[in-house]
Parts: structure tokens; C-alpha cells; sequence
């Protein structure tokens, strides 16, 4: 009949699977426990106590994790020599260095500053919404598919236009639906607190049929240009007016303004005001042809301003306009930055559009010109 051997350690139980493999041993053998012997005065430290049964073959170490059977005497740990007396120096774990603290990205823009116009659903007027994403949106495979939408945000200006304190947002939005008609329209919006509200609309139009030319806030009012002219085609005047939102409505303050659009075409295009008026709006492409002429009188002031934005919001490069008689330049408008001079003398004067941005070959002049 074969002999189990129980191994006491420490009177503590070890349950491993591992432990339990090995707690019993079947095969004929010595079994020994390599465990911390009992420390007693004289005995040397870290002995082997072994575990015995006998028989006729040969000894094996003891599994070191058995169930405790028995009480035995309790088994020192502690590998500190006891006639020392002397407390080891516990280790002390550096204190590991404070963070960096990383900079906080700034917060997104809060309000209708910030707000992105060009992706969120735009009411365009009769049940069509055309909700745009990345500024642009189309519907249908081209325009000769009867349910063609196509439209694009042009312009976003931001400002207080009703006297509350708190800024609207003035959408231009332009669009088609396949056809010749080119529209577009001027929607405002204030801040409900969490998103947009449509406000009020300043009224859709059709190129030269009160097609808007460009919008902007401006010492809280909006400003609408809109083209008007014989034929749909073919705008030959800007009319400018200023609104102020009162509830659900644009009230125009001031009179309306209209002047020339004068577009520069050729080597000698005239510039001419039309009657009872003091300027014109002069736009063209840039190049080496394209001067716009007009006659002026010694002492006149003459006033240039380049805009920022070519009409339409349509991307070009950064173009400065030259006032120049004969061959000299008097003077230069860049965006922001107008020109005002007194003439020197009775005679012809030009306005010539140059492009100053490094390595553009296109440019689009747009500009306001007026005498006084």
C-alpha cells in the first residue's frame, strides 16, 4: 500500500492548480519540500528542511505548495540574521517628477461668430432648403435633371444690425437649378442660443435682375448691392442700400445709392458716371490690356478703394489698382488701404489693376472709383 507525504508550511494553504499537481505523489520516492527551514540559535540560514518517506528509491524535492494537515512549528521567513540588532535601511522610492502640464487647445468659437454657415440647412425660399456641406451642396446629376439644385455659400459677415447688443449673421447664398437663372439671396440669422434662427431675407434676385452683387455689415447696418440692367445678361449699374433688422423685417435706412459698373475690357475702356452721380464701380480681369480711361479737372479729389473680395465672393488673387497720367502713377489703392489725391491737372487719367501676389497669373480687379 503506497504512503501519501504531507508537507506543513507555515500552517497556510496554497490552492494553485499547480500546487495541487503537485501535492500528491503517487510514484515511489523521497519527497522533499524545498521551503525556509525553522530558524533556531545556531542554525544556518537558509537550510533546506526535507520531507521523508521511505523507500527504496531515490529522494526528489518536496512540491513547495501543499493543503497544511498538521500543526507544525511555525516557519521563520524573515532571512535578517537575529543577533545583528540592527534595523536594515529601508529603500526609499524617488518621487517621480510633476507632470508637464501640456497647453490646453483654446475652445472653439462660441455664438454665431463661430458658427460654420457652410455645413446647416439653408431655407432658400418656396420650400426649397439646400443643406450645405463644406460650403457647397447638388442635387440631380447635372442640369438637365428636372430636380437640379446646386448651391454654394459665398459670404458670411457678423454684426449687430438690430441695436440689442448681439450679432446676426448675414448668409449670402447663391444657387441654380439648371436653367439660365443665376440666384441668390442675403439670409439673416441670429443666435437663439445653442444654433442659428432664420431672421428675415433681404429677397432673392437674378444677375441683372436684382441679382445681389456682394452684402457686409458695416456700423450696424447691412449693406446690399444688387445689379441691375436692360437685359438679365448684361448688369451696367449697382444700386446700394442699407438695412436695419426690426423683428422679422429689413428696414432700409438712408437713400438708395446707384452708380455705373463699369467693366474694364480693353486697352482703353471709357469709365463713365451716370447722370447726377460721382462715381462708378470699374471691375475687370488684370493683365497688360485692361486700363479703364476717364477726364478730370485740376484740383478734383479722387477717392479709390479696392475691395478685399472680388463680387460673388470668386477667389483671385491680391490685386492693387495704379492712378497714373500719361506714364506715371500718381498713386495706389490696395484692399483696405484707399487712395485719395487731388488731381494736378484737366485732362486724362487711368486706372490700371496690377497683381502683387507672388506668382499669380490671374487676377480680378474690383474696385469703387468716385470724384469730387
Amino acid at each position: 500500500m503506497r504512503r501519501r507525504a504531507g508537507l506543513v508550511v507555515a500552517a497556510l494553504t496554497l490552492s494553485s492548480p499547480v500546487a495541487a499537481a503537485c501535492a500528491d505523489t503517487d510514484a515511489p520516492g523521497t519527497v522533499v519540500a524545498q521551503a525556509p527551514a525553522a530558524v533556531t540559535p545556531g542554525s544556518p540560514v537558509g537550510s533546506t528542511a526535507r520531507a521523508t518517506v521511505p523507500s527504496t528509491g531515490a529522494s526528489r524535492p518536496a512540491a513547495t505548495s501543499m493543503t497544511a494537515s498538521t500543526t507544525a512549528a511555525p516557519i521563520v521567513t524573515s532571512a535578517a540574521p537575529a543577533t545583528t540588532g540592527v534595523r536594515p535601511t529601508p529603500t526609499v522610492a524617488p518621487t517621480p517628477a510633476p507632470p508637464i502640464p501640456l497647453p490646453s487647445p483654446a475652445p472653439p468659437a462660441a455664438g454665431i461668430a463661430g458658427f460654420d454657415f457652410g455645413t446647416f440647412p439653408h431655407d432658400l425660399g418656396d420650400g426649397v432648403v439646400a443643406p450645405l456641406r463644406g460650403g457647397e451642396f447638388q442635387r440631380g446629376t447635372g442640369p438637365s435633371d428636372p430636380d437640379y439644385l446646386a448651391a454654394r455659400l459665398r459670404h458670411v459677415s457678423v454684426g449687430d444690425i438690430d441695436g440689442d447688443g448681439a450679432d446676426e449673421a448675414a448668409a449670402e447664398v447663391a444657387w441654380t437649378t439648371g436653367g439660365t437663372g443665376q440666384f441668390a439671396d442675403v439670409l439673416v440669422y441670429e443666435w437663439d442660443g445653442a444654433a442659428p434662427v432664420l431672421a428675415a431675407r433681404a429677397g432673392s434676385g437674378d444677375r441683372a435682375v436684382d441679382g445681389i452683387r456682394r452684402s457686409f455689415i458695416d456700423d450696424g447696418r447691412l449693406v446690399v448691392e444688387r445689379l441691375r440692367g436692360d437685359a438679365a445678361c448684361c448688369p451696367d449699374r449697382v444700386v446700394r442700400r442699407a438695412f436695419t433688422l426690426d423683428g422679422a423685417v429689413l428696414r432700409q435706412v438712408g437713400a438708395a445709392r446707384t452708380w455705373a459698373l463699369v467693366v474694364i475690357d480693353g486697352p482703353d475702356t471709357p469709365i463713365r458716371f451716370l447722370p447726377g452721380t460721382s462715381g462708378a464701380h470699374v471691375v475687370g480681369d488684370v493683365g497688360p490690356e485692361r486700363r479703364g480711361s476717364f477726364g478730370a479737372r485740376a484740383g478734383q479729389t479722387l477717392t479709390l478703394d479696392v475691395l478685399a473680395a472680388p463680387s460673388g465672393g470668386v477667389a483671385a488673387a491680391e490685386v492693387v489698382a495704379d492712378v497714373v497720367q500719361g506714364d506715371t502713377v500718381l498713386g495706389t489703392a490696395a484692399p483696405g488701404v484707399p487712395l485719395t489725391l487731388r488731381l494736378p491737372a484737366t485732362g486724362g487719367y487711368a486706372v490700371v489693376g496690377r497683381i502683387v501676389m507672388p506668382g499669380a497669373a490671374v487676377g480680378y480687379l474690383d474696385a469703387e472709383l468716385s470724384i469730387a
